[in-house]
């Protein structure tokens, strides 16, 4: 199958079913939510950067399967999302040019982000676009509440908003 179009309902099937059901206690930040709203974003800043079609669907299902690896491990979370992705879309007869495309934009998520291109450049912003959102304050708690949960980091209010924008 190369129709990304026609994967896409597939995609977010399997990364919801998996993120609803899998997700460890403790990650209020990095679920189903974050996940939806990275997808969104990414459809917003791929429309604006004017992505082809194939463009777009690589980048939304590089941003469905970003953060699955939360489900397995805390730090270097990527790695394991790469690998879900990759056993996903080779199980689905995926050429490998875009396989490695897709494996590309999520690598390029890793903190501090150095997309290569213009496709990983747009989830790297879609993943931090909660920087910039209203609700930025209410978010950024969530974050928060994971890092103590999951005993990565214990900072101040002040020091988390601080660090969030310096990654």
């Amino acid at each position: 199958m190369n129709n990304l179009s026609q994967l896409l309902p597939e995609v977010e099937k399997y990364v919801t079913v998996l993120l609803t059901n899998e997700l460890p206690d403790g990650l209020v930040y990095h679920n189903i939510d974050h996940t939806r709203r990275v997808v969104k974003q990414s459809e917003i800043i791929g429309t604006h950067e004017n992505l082809s079609e194939e463009e777009m669907n690589i980048v939304k299902i590089a941003a469905w399967f970003h953060d699955v690896g939360y489900l397995k491990k805390y730090r270097g979370h990527e790695e394991v999302s790469i690998k879900f992705a990759t056993d996903f879309l080779n199980g689905k007869g995926i050429d490998k040019e875009i396989v490695d495309r897709i494996v590309e934009c999520i690598g390029s998520t890793v903190v501090p982000q150095f997309p290569k291109d213009k496709v990983s450049a747009v989830l790297c912003d879609a993943d931090m676009m909660h920087m910039g959102m209203i609700k930025y304050s209410d978010i950024i708690k969530k974050l928060r509440t994971e890092w103590k949960n999951m005993g990565v980091i214990s900072l101040s209010k002040k020091k988390v908003k601080k660090t969030s924008i310096d990654t």
